[in-house]
């Protein structure tokens, strides 16, 4: 051991280089998704905003479009801005090349929240292999690892809620300027990522409303942290106004406009889950978030995260009056375990209680992950107290080699994993591949299969039309792209979204007479090839 404290830094530094070439080596495997053509233009209006403040350049990107009338205009665009800058640096002109470098932005960004939820793990065990391990852990989660390539906005949320639990800790440990400074910068990162990053600067007050409900002497107290509190309030309210540009004009007046307009948002889709089918916008189940995080996340992951949440809320009570105690305060470890479950399981509740709109999945709850996986550690910590340290370290040991080699054998579709709890039949019971990543394989495959000159296709939704393009120029020569149903195409590719597919898959009526390949993870169709004639 005391050979590994000397190369303490170097093998910190080699997990996290590896896990860096390790992500630029598979990132262009994944293809493209939903939201990504939409997200680029949502940075270009902006930028073109930007250009009539500034004045870089002559004309508009998008003539048509104008921020403070945009339909979008609601959104934080900080990462979207940056990378159409980078784009026109570097004179990318392509569908791909543009897609391409957002997909390395996404994974460099997740990157960097990777070693800010380290820095925060090291605060808690003050032990390097611990804190390393729980970065491995988040890693090592295979809807998470997928989506760090290619979800533009949830896994920047993610990256920046990471962050900002980092910075958290530090503000409240510290108590300087300085760390309230960078708490304002970690808040407003998250917030411009999605709204609903205000939660971090929601819990932050609801720790610090505690730590002076606990102070022994209030008044100095209170002298003491509300200066502080106000460099926080002043920061976090700058780099909100400063990195969301559609709020320059009117701050106060667009960012009460943006809460109202995100916080009554109704997706008029529809999700299947247990194999139910509900209504995104009025009529998801309590259960449906918390169902999708147990079928999903690996099961040793929660295991352990539910292990650790229930040492943390038992310290909060005790056997005789009165049964809330507040012993756990004084504790730093403590203290840090609460913090995450805080970070964790308020967003959770509230978006229960509210009924909010979640889309496919939980991927808008993606950013509570880093808390749920530190709650984990807190669990395996606990566990090698109580069990012979050797076998937890064997069965963890494991199952993260288990986790990791499932991770490698059903590439590049981490994105459709689900683990044992889902049972069978999944296409039926589950959303599987939502976003149509995998059309990226399906050409791939077809273009293997079909040595014409040209043949024609036609797929469900927009993420098959998206992924032609993705195409590289020579491969998109051979394959012309039919917009809705045709009958003169020779394929039709699906990913099963929608009951009204599915129904025609199970009926083998329309264009599902004749399959010619089926993507699969575990056994399960995630997209499907039919030839029509």
């Amino acid at each position: 051991m005391q050979a590994l404290e000397t190369y303490r830094h170097w093998l910190v530094g080699a997990f996290f280089g590896a896990y860096f070439l390790l992500g630029l080596w598979v990132l262009p495997d994944y293809g493209v998704g939903w939201d990504e053509p939409n997200q680029r233009n949502h940075g270009i209006v902006t930028v073109d905003y930007l250009n009539s403040k500034f004045g870089w350049y002559e004309g508009k990107f998008k003539p048509e479009a104008d921020l403070l009338t945009y339909e979008f205009r609601h959104y934080g665009m900080l990462f979207q801005m940056a990378c159409f800058a980078v784009e026109r640096w570097l004179g990318l002109e392509s569908f791909r090349e543009n897609h391409l470098l957002r997909h390395y932005g996404v994974f460099l960004v997740f990157w960097l929240g990777s070693i800010a939820f380290y820095r925060w793990l090291l605060h808690r065990y003050r032990n390097w292999r611990w804190a390393l391990l729980g970065t491995l852990l988040l890693v090592l989660s295979p809807r998470i690892f997928a989506h760090s390539f290619f979800n533009i906005k949830d896994s920047i949320l993610l990256a920046s809620y990471a962050f900002g639990s980092l910075t958290l800790w530090n503000f409240f440990e510290k108590r300087n300027w300085q760390t309230a400074v960078l708490h304002g910068l970690g808040s407003a990162l998250a917030i411009n990522a999605r709204i609903v990053g205000v939660f971090l600067p929601a819990i932050t007050l609801a720790w610090l409303a505690l730590d002076f409900l606990l102070a022994r002497q209030k008044w100095g107290h209170l002298r003491k942290n509300a200066p502080l509190l106000a460099v926080y309030a002043v920061s976090l309210s700058a780099l909100t106004v400063l990195f969301w540009p559609y709020l320059w004009e009117n701050p106060i007046g667009h960012l009460k406009e943006a809460f109202e307009v995100m916080g009554k948002y109704e997706w008029g889709g529809e999700v299947l889950i247990w194999g139910e089918r509900f209504w995104a916008r009025s009529s998801l189940p309590w259960w449906y978030a918390p169902s999708w995080i147990l079928v999903t996340v690996p099961v040793l992951y929660t295991v352990l995260a539910l292990s650790g949440m229930t040492r943390i809320v038992g310290g909060f009570f005790r056997r005789t009056r009165p049964w809330i105690s507040f012993g756990w305060y004084a504790d730093r470890e403590r203290r840090f375990d609460a913090m995450a479950l805080s970070l964790f399981l308020l967003p959770i509740l509230i978006v229960i209680y509210k009924n909010s709109t979640l889309y496919d999945g939980w991927r808008q709850l993606h950013f509570v992950y880093p808390p749920f996986v530190a709650l984990a550690m807190s669990g395996l910590a606990w566990w090698t107290q109580k069990l012979r340290p050797a076998v937890v370290w064997t069965i963890t040991a494991l199952c993260l080699a288990i986790t990791a080699g499932h991770m490698i054998r059903i590439h590049p579709y981490q994105q459709a994993s689900f683990n044992f709890l889902a049972g069978e039949n999944r296409l039926m019971r589950f959303d599987q591949d939502y976003w149509g990543i995998s059309y990226k394989q399906a050409y791939e495959e077809l273009l293997r299969r079909d040595a014409r000159e040209c043949f024609t296709v036609y797929g469900l939704n927009f993420p098959a039309e998206a992924n032609y393009y993705f195409l590289p120029d020579y491969a998109r020569q051979h394959i012309r792209f039919l917009n809705g149903e045709d009958p003169d195409a020779d394929y039709y590719l699906t990913n099963y979204r929608g009951h009204w597919d599915r129904d025609r898959y199970n009926r083998k009526k329309g264009p599902f007479k004749e399959e010619l390949f089926a993507i699969t993870v575990d056994g399960t169709k995630i997209l499907g090839v039919y030839k029509l004639k």
